[in-house]
């Protein structure tokens, strides 16, 4: 490219420098103000590619930028209006609000009519839409119908004003995103539909896993609730004497909500989605359900919507933050221009441009800067412009050139000689050097702690204050006020000290730097803990917001020197992301409001008046459905079309809504992951001895060498070490029994606490024989162990004596001890005896000492000494928010008498203490209380969009520090299997077959066998495609009878025998594909079908699934022959499962199991710390809530009263739905640390999962890559799969 050409490249206003000095038409003028974002011909778009750094629009696409924003102001006035005017009760209260409303839409249309015929107009000018039929084309783009469709129906309803059209003016939001995809963000939604087309494969595997797995739940709910009482919709249709039940609409009351499986199809994907809304109500069988659900079926149905989340997160990242780096070039070529031109004349000589080079540092001669002068001066004018120096820089430095650095301050803040010094030294001990090491030095850490102390002592005060014995004692409401004044004294003479001292910083030494300083963030802070009080006594009346302020002295805890400097990583970190943020924050809204008018649409005439409510108007609608797209469903007793929207919000939307959270919440993760420096200083600490990482004891047998054993080893005692620590096959089988009699005590202490077991006379006989068993086997273990100890390798230092004291000290033995003494002394003592039942639940505590073998806590405590810097100050600020909106919703719901779930709203917000495990569960992303007023939700609004990225982050760091060691782990044994020459095992997907070459070879396999194989496995290219085309649709087809033979009154339409005619041909050709598959078992491969014989394709999942597709058929036939009583027909809803009969062709399933051979040791040992939460929470909950002395509140007895019902619920609630809220006081400090800590490490097991399926997926598509014939296979599979 010439200069010239560059030249013209960089300049603006809407195409080349040839077309602007030709006069433009004016069509082109009146098209660069509709469309100023969008050039007419692919050469200007390519120049304007080109020329990004230093492009500018001409004047009358800048007039087009201006009336964008007009148009932005517009909708969003209009969209506001029509939210409002669906308020009956605003429009009640206001009536002059209509005719603003119609001002406002008459307007509105009158813009947007003109707008649209003069782009008609125009739009001939874009040579997308040249020639004769430009036009017409234009007209039905998406775009067109949506500008028509935002002015169409106001003239319908001028037009024919009889007619109750519904309002439609929602329809304009779409234009934001019309006007964001068309101008300046236009790549980053182009990005976005790269990213699904990326991640199409990927989204489809995944997605008929998600499928397969929603069918399944949902005929499993099916049949084990279709028959119970507690799911039957029932509801007042007399409430609202006004409301008019709609004719259609009242078969609806005392409805089985899980009548048929389509029906139960909408309660399984909330479900799915993480909702259980019906927890309460599901019978024992539904319950085993909802437990599958929760903790696995919701991890395999979430992977395509975090791939299509994350897609759509990273692109519009991507793109931002190109676009944020291109603005701050621009920034700093301005900078360098100006600073160059001296004189401001507009352009630089070569004198000055020599000055700027050596002002920024570049080491440039005088000759080589006259050189670079010469070649910028491109119209030799003897001096140069902005655009040529643009030029200049784009060309010599590619953009990327050097600003000023202001050097360090001298003498540094402080340092200086005199009382304000001396102050300052006293109020900043960050500040401080040895060389002025005086008496404010050594005084200021000192008076930071006490400072400190005291601001956390106003929290405690604040807090005190608000609950209801100190607000009826004036004792403690004089000693607080006191205390406050006292507290304020010290804060107002502290923040006296800055302000006067803030000189001392270079960058308040001017003339309005103390002016600054009082206007900076850390100051306002100060500021709000003082000021509350100090007007105070001139406010009439109990202000909420300024007993809300005197809490936000708290965040002067931020001001301290161990944060300060990780706060402002913070802040760097959400500035950074702010553009990104803003771009994905409009999306969300226009999500928000778009979908909240559908909801409105379709149940504001829902019969049932607890969900009539919620919907009567837009802004009624906007709260739940906020909810909603924040991952939550709170309400479920929908219609039909409400049940569509909610599905499509949980399945679609709530990706596009959660990427501005997960855009805030993936810049903190990845700015305060794990410090590099902490990784360096603890990888000896994690490495082992031969530096390949972090080792995983594998389970049944140590793979680690022993030491050498002691020379006066009598040889019994080594033999019972090797037996106790399963390094002989004998100790083997004795570690696997006692993993066995583990696990039969935990659940014959769970099946204890059940009512009607403990109830029993002949139950409790057997459970007390089955217990005394399992504590004598526990005792001869722990005796064995004891014996042996000596020779285990970390006691060998030590004589046999204090080895075996040592032993009885150590945590495994206390568990050990804990599990069985009791038992002892109960036999012994009444008193114990008493506490019996309490203290059998110890014996739970046993799980603890599989981390042996499974170091799942030892994990923790390296991830935990890894981010430790990290996670204190993640956890510090996290608590920070927390207590913040604890007091904000106390201030708003305290008063609050509406009822959410049997109990007033302001009782669970009726002071900040109380209000701590709610606001918690809330911050977690939870709903399960939604009656909120109005400035409650608009506190809850600011929670969900940016507090809950916050809170998270410690959830982040923890997971990211146990993927690191995962992934150290691995990186580990790869090099190891590197080194010893051997290569990685992997099977991934179910694809063709190599068919046995090996018995080919030796001609042991009979011609007919091999064509069946090769017509099975999709290696035939005329028959197999037919055969995957006739196999496929017969499975789809089975799988629409079976959902429509449960719809009672659908199937009664049906002929006779229909659906039985049609199952007993199915069967046939499933029959013959099993046998087909089983007679040709032999020839399949490991590394692709993942069997080798009979019994192993019987045995594998596609096995399985073969058979379970036709035995209910044969079942039910033979049952029918005998005339047996008994009922066989809910087995033949398990011909659902036909589905996965697919994964023959697509091989989700195949491929999660490859991810979980790849990560099943990490699992083994993340799902021991899961399942240690999982049971000891609920054997907790168990004791403080069935407790009438703690629990108050018979529904909460009745849901805890035993540990498996505990169980139940807490796997739910672990899942991060928490049905249940009214804990007892030792409850909820149960429930706070499950939501602080255990939720995160709950869901560490489907972390580790969900890596190492996108690793398989990956591997797949390098797999596939290298495959010689792989085009024709692959070929053959898409046609399968399409």
């Amino acid at each position: 490219m010439s200069s010239l050409t560059s030249l013209n490249a960089l300049g603006g206003g809407g195409g080349s420098m040839e077309s602007r000095d030709s006069p433009m038409s004016l069509r082109r003028k009146l098209y660069d103000v509709v469309e100023p974002n969008e050039a007419p011909t692919k050469a200007e778009r390519l120049e304007r590619e080109e020329s990004q750094l230093t492009f500018s629009p001409g004047a009358w696409a800048r007039a087009g930028l201006w009336l964008e924003k007009l148009m932005i102001v517009v909708i969003f006035l209009n969209t506001l209006a029509f939210i409002l005017s669906t308020d009956e009760d605003i429009m009640a209260a206001s009536p002059w609000l209509k005719a603003v409303f119609e001002v406002i839409e008459v307007g509105t249309v009158v813009l947007f009519t003109a707008e649209y015929l003069l782009r008609l107009c125009v739009i001939g000018e874009h040579d997308k839409f040249g020639g004769p039929f430009g036009l017409v084309r234009y007209m039905v783009s998406p775009f067109a119908l949506v500008d028509l469709a935002s002015i169409i129906p106001f003239y319908i309803d001028l037009l024919t004003p009889e007619d109750d059209l519904p309002a439609l003016q929602f329809i304009r939001l779409l234009r934001l995103l019309r006007i964001m995809m068309t101008g300046a963000y236009g790549a980053a939604f182009r990005d976005m539909s790269k990213a699904v087309t990326k991640n199409a494969s990927v989204l489809m595997t995944s997605g008929f896993a998600g499928v397969a797995i929603w069918l399944s739940v949902a005929s499993l709910y099916y049949v084990t609730e279709r028959n119970n009482p507690n799911t039957i919709w029932t509801f007042d249709e007399g409430t609202d004497p006004s409301f008019k039940l709609h004719p259609g609409n009242v078969h609806l009351n005392n409805t089985q909500l899980f009548a048929s499986i389509p029906e139960s199809m909408f309660f399984s994907l909330l479900n799915l989605f993480g909702e259980f809304p019906l927890v309460s109500d599901h019978s024992t069988g539904g319950r085993f359900v909802a437990v599958f659900t929760a903790i696995f079926a919701v991890a395999i149905f979430g992977i395509p919507v975090g791939i299509l989340g994350d897609g759509f997160g990273d692109a519009i990242t991507e793109r931002m933050e190109q676009r944020a780096a291109l603005k701050l070039r621009r920034h700093r070529l301005k900078a360098a221009f100006d600073r160059a031109d001296a004189d401001r004349s507009g352009a630089i000589s070569k004198a000055e441009l020599w000055d700027c080079m050596q002002s920024l540092g570049y080491e440039f001669s005088h000759e080589e800067v006259l050189v670079m002068a010469e070649e910028a001066d491109i119209d030799g004018d003897g001096s140069i412009d902005y655009r040529e120096f643009s030029f200049l820089l784009e060309s010599k430095f590619k953009g990327e050139f050097r600003t000023r650095k202001e050097p360090p301050q001298s003498p540094a803040p402080g340092q200086a000689v005199g009382a304000r010094a001396a102050v300052y030294r006293l109020l900043h001990p960050s500040g401080l050097t040895a060389a002025r090491a005086d008496v404010c030095s050594r005084l200021a850490p000192r008076l930071e702690g006490a400072l400190s102390l005291l601001i956390f002592l106003n929290v405690v005060a604040f807090a005190f204050s608000t609950m209801a014995y100190a607000r009826k004692s004036e004792s403690i409401q004089w000693a607080l006020q006191i205390f406050e004044w006292v507290s304020v004294g010290i804060f107002l003479l502290e923040w006296t000290g800055r302000l006067w001292t803030a000189p001392e910083e270079r960058r308040y030494n001017q003339p309005l730097g103390r002016l600054w300083f009082a206007l900076s963030f850390y100051s306002l802070v100060d500021l709000l803990s003082i000021v509350p009080t100090l007007v105070d006594p001139f406010i009439p009346g109990d202000q909420p917001s300024a007993t809300f302020l005197r809490a936000l002295r708290l965040l002067r805890l931020l001001r301290g020197t161990g944060y300060s400097k990780s706060l402002s990583r913070y802040v760097a970190t959400l500035s950074s992301c702010m553009p990104t943020f803003q771009l994905t924050f409009a999306i969300a809204m226009v999500t928000w409001v778009f979908f909240s008018v559908l909801l409105y649409y379709a149940e504001r005439y829902n019969p049932d008046p607890d969900m009539r409510k919620h919907y009567k108007s837009v802004p009624e609608a906007m709260w739940v459905t906020l909810l909603n797209l924040s991952g939550e469903a709170p309400l479920c007793n929908y219609q039909t079309w409400g049940r569509l929207i909610e599905a499509a919000v949980g399945l679609f939307a709530t990706a596009f809504f959660a990427i501005p959270v997960g855009v805030l919440a993936g810049a903190f993760e990845k700015d305060f992951g794990l410090d590099d420096d902490d990784e360096e200083e603890e990888e000896g600490a994690v490495a082992s001895q031969d530096g390949q990482g972090p080792q995983f004891m594998s389970c049944f047998g140590t793979s680690a060498v022993s030491a050498p054993p002691r020379l006066d080893t009598p040889p019994w005692r080594a033999d019972l070490a090797a037996l106790v620590q399963a390094q002989t096959p004998q100790g083997v089988w004795f570690e696997r029994v006692v993993f066995s009699v583990i696990g039969l005590s935990i659940l014959q202490a769970a099946l204890d606490t059940v009512p009607l077991m403990e109830d029993d006379k002949g139950t409790q006989t057997v459970f007390f024989v089955i217990e005394a068993t399992f504590v004598g086997f526990f005792t001869i273990e722990y005796l064995l162990r004891l014996a042996a100890c000596p020779e285990f390798e970390e006691y060998r230092g030590y004589n046999v004596v204090i080895a075996r004291c040592k032993y009885m000290m150590s945590f495994y033995s206390l568990v050990d001890l804990l599990a069985i003494v009791p038992w002892y002394l109960a036999r012994v003592s009444t008193t114990v005896d008493q506490y019996d039942h309490t203290f059998r639940l110890i014996r739970i505590l046993r799980l603890l000492t599989l981390d042996k073998y499974y170091p799942g806590m030892s994990l923790l405590d390296d991830v935990i000494r890894r981010a430790s810097s990290d996670l204190s100050v993640a956890a510090f600020v996290a608590s920070v928010t927390w207590i913040v909106f604890a007091s904000l919703l106390y201030i708003t719901e305290n008063k609050n008498t509406t009822e959410d779930a049997d109990r007033p709203e302001g009782e669970r917000f009726a002071d900040v203490p109380t209000a701590l495990s709610y606001t918690l569960i809330l911050l977690s992303g939870d709903y399960p209380l939604i009656e909120f007023t109005w400035p409650g939700r608009v506190v809850n609004f600011f929670m969900i969009i940016c507090a809950q990225a916050i809170v998270g982050i410690p959830t982040a760091i923890t997971i990211a520090g146990f993927q690191t060691i995962v992934q150290e782990a691995r990186d580990a044994k790869r090099a190891a299997l590197e080194l010893a020459g051997t290569p990685e095992q992997r099977r991934i997907g179910p694809g063709p077959g190599l068919g046995g070459q090996g018995l080919m070879a030796t001609g042991m396999v009979s011609k007919g066998r091999q064509v069946v194989h090769d017509l099975l496995n999709l290696r035939q290219k005329a028959l197999s495609k037919w055969y995957a085309y006739g196999i496929g649709a017969l499975i789809v087809l089975n799988v629409i009878a079976v959902l429509a033979e449960s719809v009672q009154d659908f199937a009664a339409t049906m002929p006779d025998g229909f659906f039985s005619h049609f199952e007993t041909f199915s069967v046939a050709v499933f029959t013959l594909e099993f046998l087909g598959r089983l007679w040709c078992a032999p020839l399949c491969t490991e590394d692709r079908q993942g069997y080798t014989s009979r019994l192993g394709y019987l045995t594998s999942f596609y096995g399985v699934v073969d058979l379970i597709t036709i035995l209910p058929f044969y079942a039910d036939s033979i049952l029918d022959a005998l005339h047996s009583p008994l009922d066989a027909t809910d087995l033949r809803v398990f011909r659902v499962f036909r589905v996965f009969q697919l994964e023959h062709f697509i091989g989700s399933f195949t491929l999660l199991d490859d991810a979980f051979r790849r990560c099943q040791s990490n699992l083994a040992a993340f799902g021991l710390v899961a399942l240690i939460i999982w049971v000891g929470g609920a054997s907790l909950f168990y004791v403080f809530e069935s407790s009438p002395a703690l629990q108050p509140i018979d529904e909460m007895r009745e849901s805890f009263d035993s540990v498996p019902s505990a169980m139940y619920f807490l796997a739910v609630f672990l899942g991060g739905e928490w049905g249940l809220t009214d804990f007892s006081v030792p409850g909820k400090v149960l429930c706070i640390m499950l939501v602080a800590i255990g939720i995160q490490l709950y869901a560490i097991p489907i972390s580790v999962l969900f890596d190492a399926f996108q690793e398989v997926l990956d591997d797949e598509g390098q797999g596939d890559g290298e495959e010689g014939d792989g085009q024709e296979k692959q070929g053959l599979l898409a046609g399968a799969r399409g």
